[in-house]
């Protein structure tokens, strides 16, 4: 699917690792590996084959999030530590830059354990992801969970940079201006690089992560429709650019926070 023109071609995206160390599922959350050293040495081959295409390595994905890590089977995440800290050694040692996988929520108790448990040592970026209005609806803005973020890296001593690895507003209740607020909020945060999701809404005739339409948000954060008819966003974006859509902030249809 063609994008509307964006921001100009920068550094290349990371490769996002995860659910790659032979780990299986439990129900409908994911269980630790039972040996964590297997998620390094699965960075090391996709590093030798593969790493002329990507700069990062972002490992796992939420690990504070039930479904993307059994916290139940790990509830202080040792495991964790120990698989993440020795896959962010591991693709350090071959040159390349580490992400930390996005919190969602932004969890400063979970950060601050990494930091004690010397993982945040490996790691130059942390990821965050939201989805205020559609998941978070005690919010802040952005640039209060960055601030937050950035006073707990200093007090550890940490120096690492902050991302928005994941980021979207769903449509299933049909308001496209609360995607458009949403989408200049995420713009408007101090962050040097975020990440939009998606690109299409999710094809109704298929499953989401946590089943088939347990959930119909999951179904709507396209820029476009599963049909492929653009929304709100994509034709601002596409007929005036990112400044198009910077423009219309001062549109007013209800807020989310």
């Amino acid at each position: 699917m063609a994008l509307p023109p964006a921001i100009p071609e920068g550094p290349r995206s990371p490769l996002s690792c995860r659910n790659a160390a032979g780990d299986r599922c439990r129900g409908q959350s994911i269980v630790a590996p039972s040996n964590p050293a297997a998620f390094a040495d699965f960075i090391v081959s996709a590093v030798h084959r593969f790493g002329k295409y990507f700069d990062w390595v972002e490992l796992w994905n939420e690990p504070n999030n039930l479904y993307d890590w059994d916290w139940r089977l790990d509830p202080e995440w040792r495991i964790y530590s120990e698989m993440a800290g020795a896959a962010a050694r591991a693709a350090r040692a071959l040159g390349k830059k580490t992400v930390l996988a996005g919190m969602c929520p932004t969890d400063l108790n979970w950060l601050r354990l990494m930091c004690d448990r010397g993982v945040m040592d490996s790691i130059d970026i942390v990821g965050l992801h939201g989805f205020p209005g559609t998941w978070e609806f005690d919010w802040r803005r952005w640039r209060y969970q960055i601030i937050k973020v950035k006073r707990l890296l200093a007090e550890s001593g940490q120096h690492a940079e902050i991302w928005i690895t994941k980021t979207g507003f769903s449509t299933w209740k049909h308001d496209e201006h609360q995607q458009l607020r949403a989408f200049i909020d995420a713009l408007d945060a101090p962050v040097p690089r975020l990440y939009w999701y998606a690109a299409r809404d999710l094809h109704p005739d298929l499953p989401a992560q946590d089943g088939f339409h347990v959930d119909e948000r999951h179904y709507h954060f396209g820029l476009k429709r599963a049909d492929n008819s653009p929304k709100l966003l994509f034709r601002l974006w596409a007929s005036g650019g990112l400044a198009a859509a910077l423009r219309s902030r001062g549109m007013r249809r209800g807020g989310y926070y």
